[in-house]
């Protein structure tokens, strides 16, 4: 899934980003004012975070109150939505999501939001998530009148709410229940024509839950958003003992990363198997071209994970590049595939030469990872023609 367009408001120092579209591989961010773009960086990050966002609190400082029209307003923040994106659905979930409802084989844009209660919602683009009562009520009429004329009698308390419901009602949450109840109770009494027509207003009836289990689905697809800022180095070993509360310690992400391996396969006390298991994965996905020029050495061992970089890496440039090429790394191994990287000021203090030599790599990055970054210095080596600049004029 790629990351097409984003709009950030009502977070500290933002009050609105306005919507603004990334490029497929590196998009260059500048703002008019040092803090704005770290913190749309830090809220895009909060769409899908490595880290547990309630305990990390990211919209914490979030603005009291909104500015809407000629009017300032009370922030409520379980209606507030801070961070929107849309992005785009890859064939493998678009496939995933037709066989739970066909309607849904024409998506291809999905957008998602966080709110500042930190509850997230996501939607398709173009495609309702429920019918509305105007889709079924002619036909429930045609049911109701067909039940009245077989039984004879008038109609029962368990039918008196399709008086009291209007055209542009949506069919979820209790509408939904009662309508269900009340088709599935009269089923068997249909037939004929009048059954395909029961089997039209289940299939409606039903939209809201199918599209809720869909929600579930672009989930599991979505990519996971890390944010990486110029404090963030590579350590020399990673002890698993370190790992186990790992969540609780803070926001570095290849700290993070290992404390979902670490959950997922048991590391508490590794089995050979499992270790195999892991290391077996690491050589397939080091024999992938940009790994294998890194020479990558990762190992999975007893008590610890080590990366082999510790007599390599020689200054703030080589600690920066693992760092970045580790986190992609260990995405790989936990979700097959690359995160969406948002990189703040990660040229800071670098010399000219190792700006250019960071642009060169990020550039080799971006063939399989979209990144954003927002570099200390807005000149960002201008020969690499495949960078998309972006000026956010956040108000």
């Amino acid at each position: 899934m790629q990351l097409l367009q984003a709009k950030v408001r009502c977070l500290k120092e933002v009050e609105d980003s306005g919507w603004f579209k990334p490029g497929r591989k590196i998009t260059l961010l500048t703002g008019p004012r040092k803090g704005v773009i770290s913190q749309i960086l830090k809220g895009l990050e909060a769409l899908n975070p490595l880290y547990e966002i309630e305990r990390i609190n990211p919209f914490a400082d979030h603005p009291q109150t909104w500015q809407q029209g000629y009017y300032r307003r009370q922030v409520v923040r379980e209606k507030k939505t801070a961070v929107t994106a849309v992005f785009s659905s890859n064939p493998e979930l678009v496939k995933a999501l037709s066989l739970l409802d066909e309607s849904l084989i024409e998506t291809d844009r999905i957008e998602m939001g966080r709110r500042l209660d930190y509850s997230r919602w996501v939607s398709f683009v173009e495609i309702s998530a429920s019918a509305r009562w105007s889709d079924i009520s002619d036909r429930i009429r045609v049911l109701r009148g067909e039940l009245n004329d077989n039984v004879g009698s008038a109609s029962s308390t368990s039918d008196a709410f399709i008086e009291s419901c209007r055209q542009a009602d949506r069919i979820k949450g209790p509408l939904a229940r009662k309508c269900r109840e009340w088709l599935v109770r009269h089923s068997q009494q249909w037939t004929g024509e009048h059954y395909n027509l029961f089997r039209e207003c289940i299939h409606e009836v039903n939209l809201h839950e199918r599209f809720k289990l869909a929600n579930r689905f672009v989930k599991e697809y979505l990519p996971p958003i890390v944010y990486i800022g110029p404090e963030l180095l590579l350590r020399k070993v990673y002890k698993y003992a370190d790992l186990a509360d790992a969540d609780q310690s803070g926001k570095d992400p290849i700290v993070l990363l290992l404390n979902r391996i670490y959950k997922r396969f048991h590391l508490v006390q590794p089995t050979r198997e499992i270790l195999d298991r892991l290391n077996s994965r690491i050589q397939e996905i080091a024999s992938r071209e940009i790994y294998r020029m890194s020479g990558m050495m990762l190992m999975f061992e007893e008590e610890s994970f080590s990366h082999g970089y510790s007599t390599k890496v020689k200054s703030p440039l080589d600690n920066r590049l693992m760092y970045i090429r580790l986190v992609c790394f260990l995405a790989e191994i936990l979700w097959s595939r690359p995160p969406v990287l948002l990189l703040d000021g990660y040229d800071k203090e670098l010399p000219d030469t190792g700006r250019r030599e960071m642009a060169c790599f990020v550039s080799a990055i971006a063939e399989t990872t979209q990144v954003l970054l927002h570099p200390d210095k807005h000149e960002w080596s201008p020969e690499y023609t495949d960078i998309k600049t972006l000026q956010i004029l956040a108000e």
